[in-house]
């Protein structure tokens, strides 16, 4: 189901867009998503372990989850800030003029991009408390809402950058609900993650203004 939920949306704009709009997706979503998941995979292995060893100790594991996830915020937040801000330049200066639109779509799905990284690395805990099934079934409403979707944008709005717009969002409170599943599953206050992110905003906005001031001059 979960490689589903990757490929289906390239099939989908092939199909009711053009293939070079499904190309230009895809090659979007593979540009960040291969650094992501290095980082991602890397972290989310140590967590398996040593959540895995938490529950058969039977501590408790709200405080490791909160850790990792709080890792994940502090190494997401810039990279993605600036992906919503200059991903078509980014795309432009790195992979050629030709792939600016690719940038575009990066930019449109940076949230939603942001939420897949910093929760990626404690999906694992489904497995760990023995919730497959609740990860198979979240995941199966992803692939549906994502493909309905899709196919709406295809016939009705015959946008491609509205039907982003409203594929990422979509898949942004997904991200969340899941978020929450393993919330209330560890007992995990979301009280403290979201002000270690408003920090982390805090932190990245004196990088970020000048950076937005520039492309709103020279554009």
């Amino acid at each position: 189901v979960q490689q589903l939920c990757v490929h289906a949306p390239i099939i989908l704009l092939t199909a009711f867009f053009s293939p070079a709009i499904g190309g230009l997706y895809a090659k979007a979503l593979y540009f960040l998503q291969v650094p992501s998941q290095i980082i991602g995979q890397s972290v989310g292995q140590v967590f398996l372990q040593e959540s895995a060893t938490a529950k058969a100790e039977g501590r408790n594991l709200a405080g490791l989850v909160e850790a990792v996830f709080n890792r994940m915020i502090t190494l997401g937040t810039l990279p993605f800030a600036l992906l919503s801000i200059i991903g078509p330049e980014l795309f432009g200066l790195f992979l050629g003029a030709r792939w600016t639109e690719a940038g575009v779509y990066a930019q449109i799905l940076a949230p939603q991009l942001f939420i897949v990284f910093s929760v990626g690395s404690i999906i694992s805990l489904f497995g760990t408390l023995g919730k497959q099934e609740l990860n198979l079934t979240s995941n199966s409403l992803t692939l549906r809402l994502r493909v309905g979707i899709l196919v709406w944008g295809g016939l009705v709005l015959r946008d491609v950058r509205l039907t982003l717009f409203i594929f990422m969002g979509a898949n942004v409170l997904m991200g969340l609900w899941r978020l929450y599943l393993l919330m209330r599953a560890t007992k995990f206050s979301a009280r403290r993650p979201i002000a270690h992110f408003l920090r982390c905003v805090v932190y990245v906005v004196p990088s970020i203004i000048p950076i937005a001031a520039m492309k709103w001059w020279f554009c």
